[in-house]
């Protein structure tokens, strides 16, 4: 008896700490933010192909990209009441002028990206050298941008990669501008195409 329920008590443990693995390329819900037991995979191995660094040539000016995957990453945020896991990309950013760097970008500690089916990736891109200021919160941040990179087929059985940058909007009408006027909206380039190193 005593062995019984040592054995009830451990399966009942283990059900109560078990996993529940979500397709990351399939349907989320809300549901699957809370709770710390489910966890977004990919499934699918999506991410993969994207992992490494990528390069974009203008004259004597270089950007690249690296895109580093992080797989079980633990997402807890009290504010909003959320706790799950999932897979993703980090992204970091490197600017060269006549062969020498000019910046380099911090690598986000956040792993980002969402991908429903192959070569289409959706991601936030910080974009570090560039701070706006929402004019009715009077806050400043680092900008953020929608991006896209959609891998293309470059007839020699890999991918180039179409890397384009949108500008973010709050969802709430409220747009971020420049703290410095005179510069660019962004930084980098916003429409090119990259290939692999």
């Amino acid at each position: 008896m005593k062995k019984l329920l040592i054995l009830f008590t451990v399966l009942c443990s283990y059900q109560l700490t078990a996993q529940t693995i979500i397709d990351i390329a399939g349907e989320v819900e809300m549901k699957h933010y809370k709770n710390g037991i489910f966890y977004m995979k990919d499934l699918q191995n999506l991410f993969q192909p994207y992992v490494g660094t990528w390069k974009y040539t203008d004259g004597n000016k270089e950007f690249h990209i690296t895109l580093t995957k992080i797989t079980m990453y633990h997402e807890i945020d009290t504010d909003s009441n959320t706790d799950y896991y999932r897979d993703g990309l980090l992204i970091s950013y490197k600017k060269f002028e006549n062969g020498l760097m000019i910046y380099q970008s911090p690598i986000n500690s956040y792993p980002d990206g969402a991908v429903s089916e192959f070569g289409k990736l959706f991601l936030t891109f910080i974009d570090y050298e560039r701070t706006y200021k929402n004019t009715v919160l009077n806050v400043s941040r680092n900008a953020g941008h929608a991006g896209y990179l959609n891998l293309i087929s470059n007839n020699t059985g890999s991918y180039d990669l179409h890397f384009k940058l949108y500008t973010e909007k709050t969802g709430l009408g409220l747009e971020y501008e420049p703290v410095t006027t005179g510069k660019p909206y962004h930084s980098t380039p916003t429409d090119i195409i990259m290939t692999k190193m």
